[in-house]
């Protein structure tokens, strides 16, 4: 019978004993060792309380008169539900789970709660008329129809007793006798007082009985509810009860609302079990902490809440870290000066050392304490992995504590200005250094003024930038981890413990730290190879996503991860889960990882440009359009859309004056050239906009103004005219710094001074072949003053014939891993169209592709083919 009720009761509805809340377990040790955790002393035994009804009424359905033995089928559902609520509280045995910031639960409306109310109880209404005539006539009837029962049945010790007994013995599975133990002990539960209501609670718990637990707990709210006034231990017994049906993923609401209608008289160790359990039930019970946050404040400001007890209270309100600060803040101060005293972090279990962690990255410019306790944390983490107690789960965590992107608490300007101060600081002290030592420094154009000169000088020996508010302890915990999981032996790496979510943890702290050199990316993407299984099913339907965003942060290829990646892009049904703000992030990704495919853009394309009303700010289009126009693939649909919402912003004045709002439309302007829309009537209100207070000192924004004016100049003449911004381009066009750029390579991201290496060498390399092949070949050579770009090597000059040697910004590959082809993108096909302009023929020749060429003849056979593609003579064709 009781399994016909929980197959029609779902999971997240509402009964009459409270709702059963959809609860994730947390990762960590299993949930049946978490849930077999000794219970907590029971309180005090207080005065047996007088039988009054319930506060507030609900109608009982007590055991013996109306439910048969459970079934050991129902057994099972229920012992697996419990495991799975009771991981909650092993938290100090577990990692704190980082993906329940963004897990939302709403409480159940009251109109589902009457029905659920009515569905539970409509299987047993009949069995309740024949067995037991006093269900329905309240509490006082039940126990009047008891009293006869109670006067021959076992005390309640007795009880106890066998309950325990069953546990030494081996609990459910080793002995039959439970079920009937537990009937008979739930049946006369009526007659304990609160004292042997808790412990029974606790056997319960202990033995996994779900629904004996939704049966026990009215009477606990009703011991205490009968009391003239709430005691100490009386909220202790509703805390403990509150856990005891959270590890059973039971919510009681009438339990909660007991304890918040007494938050004063709460103690301190009461208040962090009663937070403790708030937070594992989300979003319903936030109202309720709201109000708890409070008391739990001015217990921590004023040091009556022990170490653990804050570290349990932090648990539960870490999902809501900057609405609750003001409680991390005082526990801040607390944890810091316990520390520094007597060295508590010691004491501290790995996970409790996570959680710490977790809310210091959330907070971490809030005030100056937060940053002092990651320091010592990350100190305490150092010593500990190397002493090998962290797991790699662990280690993924704190690397995920650890990501610079994630620190939400601080607008990105303003990190980006402290970072780049700090940049600066070390390059002026670099300067300083190589002065006393009699040795020159050199800046290029776009460090001088830009303020990114010595920014190499920001990164240690292992690549490791320094990020907003850290110092040494944490830089080196990461460098450490590093070492630890580069050289772990690759069988034993890839059979570990860590899931995907850690593997993508660990991805994103390496990305955001700069740390795109490192092995593990290689590692870390056969990981994910390996189990794309789960990555495609993950109940995260983003994490996919995720990682692709790590690789190409880092500019990092792997080519199994990203082929599994553009296998998933191509699929209309993984497509159609992700929102079409993640399905913009997926092209970006592509793009920043020059990858291109014609039907993953189509796909994507086609339900971006049917949901493009819903991308209102220039920080969601220019992205979006840069994507495609490096990959040449222009959408018709997304670029209509898109011209007419951006002239729509300027016109309306919709775009703020901040500088990345302006680089912003200069990007949307520069794709609409790429795309051939800069000859549109309408066009001059873009360059209005974009050449507005333009700014020589931002290199990257002058290289692409340069190559807007140079495009409009040439293929746009009436536009260029009519543009109020006229006399702006002619100054971009014949300014110093705009013909300094040209001769740099068009490189970015974090391998930027390796792809310039590159390309210096695959210069010098075709040159060098040139001269075996009897031609004399001309490097950097400009068709006129105001081109935006140079001929990389003229082969032929009176014939205007020359070849363009792409870097890795300017190439898209195409094709599967080992069959790829390296094509020009869509800024080289504008840079070729205005070249043509200009009466030159250049044929692409990837750097990429010259540098894989294992040998010299490989190398000469591409230079050949291009030459033939010129129909240029060569000389020594056969020597």
């Amino acid at each position: 019978m009781i399994s016909k009720v929980f197959k029609k009761f779902p999971r997240g509805s509402t009964s009459r004993l409270g709702t059963v809340g959809p609860h994730r377990p947390f990762s960590g040790q299993s949930a049946a060792a978490a849930f077999a955790t000794p219970p907590p002393a029971p309180p005090k035994k207080p005065a047996p309380p007088s039988q009054g009804a319930l506060n507030p009424p609900l109608t009982l359905r007590l055991r013996p008169a109306v439910t048969p033995p459970i079934s050991p089928s129902t057994r099972g559902s229920e012992t697996e539900a419990v495991a799975a609520g009771s991981s909650h509280d092993a938290e100090t045995a577990r990692i704190p789970s980082l993906q329940a910031e963004n897990e939302e639960t709403a409480p159940p409306p009251s109109s589902l709660r009457a029905e659920a109310e009515d569905t539970f109880d409509q299987p047993l209404q009949q069995q309740q008329r024949n067995e037991a005539p006093f269900a329905e006539e309240g509490l006082e009837t039940a126990v009047a129809g008891e009293a006869s029962h109670a006067s021959s049945s076992p005390s309640p010790s007795q009880h106890l007793e066998t309950l325990r007994r069953i546990i030494e013995e081996g609990g459910a599975s080793a002995n039959p006798q439970m079920p009937g133990a537990v009937e008979a002990a739930v049946g006369d539960a009526v007659n304990f007082n609160l004292e042997e209501l808790v412990e029974t609670m606790s056997l319960l718990c202990t033995l996994q009985q779900r629904a004996a637990l939704r049966d026990v707990a009215p009477f606990v709210l009703q011991r205490v509810s009968d009391q003239e006034s709430a005691s100490p231990e009386s909220l202790q017994a509703a805390t403990q009860s509150l856990n005891f049906l959270g590890r059973a993923m039971i919510y009681y609401e009438a339990l909660f609302q007991y304890c918040d209608d007494n938050l004063s008289q709460m103690d301190s160790k009461s208040l962090a079990l009663y937070a403790y359990e708030g937070g594992r039930h989300g979003l319903r019970c936030k109202h309720l902490l709201d109000r708890a946050v409070e008391p739990l404040t001015a217990l921590a400001g004023q040091g009556q809440m022990s170490v653990e007890d804050m570290l349990k209270a932090a648990q539960g309100l870490i999902r809501f870290t900057k609405d609750w600060a003001p409680f991390f803040e005082a526990a801040t101060e607390r944890l810091l000066e316990a520390h520094r005293s007597r060295g508590v972090l010691k004491e501290v279990s790995n996970a409790e050392l996570l959680l710490s962690l977790r809310f210091c990255r959330d907070l971490l410019h809030r005030q100056q304490s937060f940053q002092l306790l990651r320091e010592d944390l990350c100190k305490e983490l150092k010593r500990r992995e190397a002493e090998r107690e962290l797991s790699l789960p662990e280690v993924s965590v704190a690397f995920s504590c650890l990501d610079d992107r994630r620190s939400v608490s601080v607008k990105r300007e303003q990190r980006t200005s402290y970072v780049r101060q700090q940049q600066q600081q070390h390059a002026a002290s670099a300067s300083a250094s190589a002065a006393a030592a009699g040795e020159e420094t050199h800046e290029t154009a776009e460090e001088r003024e830009s303020g990114t000169g010595g920014m190499s000088a920001a990164a240690d020996g292992e690549g490791v930038l320094l990020v907003d508010g850290e110092g040494p302890e944490a830089r080196e915990f990461v460098v450490q981890a590093k070492r630890s999981l580069e050289t772990m032996p690759l069988q034993d790496f890839l059979r570990s413990d860590m899931t995907v979510n850690d593997a993508v943890n660990v991805l994103d702290c390496l990305a955001s730290r700069g740390m795109s050199r490192s092995t593990l990316f290689a590692r870390l993407g056969d990981f994910l190879v390996e189990n794309i299984a789960e990555v495609r099913h993950s109940t995260n339907i983003g994490l996919w996503l995720q990682g692709l965003e790590a690789f190409s942060n880092a500019d990092r290829f792997h080519p199994g991860y990203i082929g599994k990646c553009a296998d998933f892009g191509r699929d209309e049904f993984m497509v159609d889960r992700i929102s079409i703000f993640q399905q913009s992030r997926v092209l970006n990704s592509f793009a920043r990882l020059d990858y291109y495919d014609e039907r993953l853009y189509n796909v994507l394309g086609d339900r971006i440009a049917a949901e493009f009303s819903l991308l209102k700010f220039m920080k969601e289009i220019a992205p979006l359009l840069t994507a495609y126009a490096r990959a040449n693939h222009i959408h018709t649909g997304i670029f209509d859309a898109a011209f007419v919402a951006v002239s729509e912003m300027i016109i309306t004045d919709a775009l703020p004056a901040t500088k990345n709002m302006t680089l912003g439309v200069i990007d949307a302007a520069l794709a609409f050239c790429v795309a051939g829309y800069h000859t549109r009537e309408g066009f001059p209100v873009l360059l209005d906009a974009a050449f507005r207070d333009w700014d020589p000192s931002n290199p990257v924004a002058l290289r692409r103004l340069f190559k807007i004016a140079d495009a409009c100049y040439h293929e746009a003449p009436d536009n260029f005219n009519e543009s109020n911004a006229q006399q702006s381009m002619l100054e971009v066009l014949g300014h110093e710094w705009s013909r300094e750029l040209r001769t740099k390579p068009d490189c970015r991201g974090p391998m930027k001074r390796q792809h310039e290496a590159e390309y210096e060498r695959a210069v010098q390399s075709v040159m060098g072949i040139l001269k075996r092949l009897g031609i004399k070949g001309q490097p950097s050579i400009a068709p006129d003053a105001i081109s935006s770009s140079l001929i990389d090597v003229a082969v032929d000059a009176g014939e205007k014939k020359g070849i363009a040697l792409l870097p890795p910004a300017m190439t898209l590959r195409t094709g599967p891993h080992g069959e790829e082809l390296f094509t020009g993108t869509g800024f080289f096909a504008l840079q070729q169209r205005l070249l043509g302009a200009r009466g030159w023929t250049v044929s692409p020749l990837s750097v990429s592709e010259l540098m894989q060429a294992r040998s010299f003849e490989e190398k000469r056979e591409l230079l050949i083919g291009r030459l033939h593609d010129l129909d240029v003579d060569i000389p020594f064709l056969d020597a």
